[in-house]
């Protein structure tokens, strides 16, 4: 928004409407750090022009395809939680997935990760899903911890709060990879 009013661009509705909806999802509906005073305002100048800002929300929040939340369900009903409980995995097997005929980039692991970071005492999540044989994506979410640290350990990287990797390995070295190394950056 300040780089296209530095440029002189006009804002119309469409663009409105788009940087409105990447502000709204990049900061998890204005939950997240760093949103302050100047994000509302922008937001407002935005919605000024969006009226219907509700409804733009709306869509996108109930677009939902089945095999996403299908997906989610096999996600949420693989957890396991190391370290005394201070962290949850979530991972999905490519097999579980192809044999229900859903496909692995159905699966919103940051999602999946959310959900598990607003567990109580859950204090590192971490969703995997083998996208294909030997390769699996990987979100991490907390908020206790920098994540990113984690992250880079393992050949990935992202912010403090939210991180991933992809690793080229098994499902289940993988989640040993993320517990041995969790254990050792923050001493669980």
């Amino acid at each position: 928004y300040r780089l296209f009013k530095e440029w002189g661009i006009v804002i119309t509705p469409e663009i409105a409407s788009n940087l409105f909806i990447g502000m709204y999802t990049d900061t998890g509906g204005f939950r997240y750090r760093p949103t302050d005073h100047k994000t509302f305002k922008i937001a407002t100048e935005l919605v000024k022009i969006v009226p219907d800002y509700i409804e733009l929300i709306s869509k996108m929040e109930n677009s939902q395809d089945k095999n996403a939340i299908y997906g989610q369900a096999i996600a949420l009903s693989s957890i396991k939680t190391f370290h005394n409980d201070h962290l949850a995995i979530s991972a999905v097997p490519f097999q579980v997935l192809a044999d229900k005929n859903i496909p692995p980039t159905v699966i919103s692991e940051g999602y999946v990760s959310n959900i598990l970071k607003s567990v109580t005492g859950w204090d590192i999540a971490a969703c995997m899903v083998e996208i294909e044989p030997g390769k699996i994506k990987v979100s991490f979410r907390s908020i206790k911890y920098d994540i990113s640290k984690l992250a880079v350990a393992i050949g990935g990287g992202g912010h403090k709060s939210a991180a991933g990797a992809v690793l080229t390995t098994t499902l289940d070295e993988a989640v040993a990879k993320v517990v041995e190394t969790s254990k050792v950056l923050y001493n669980l």
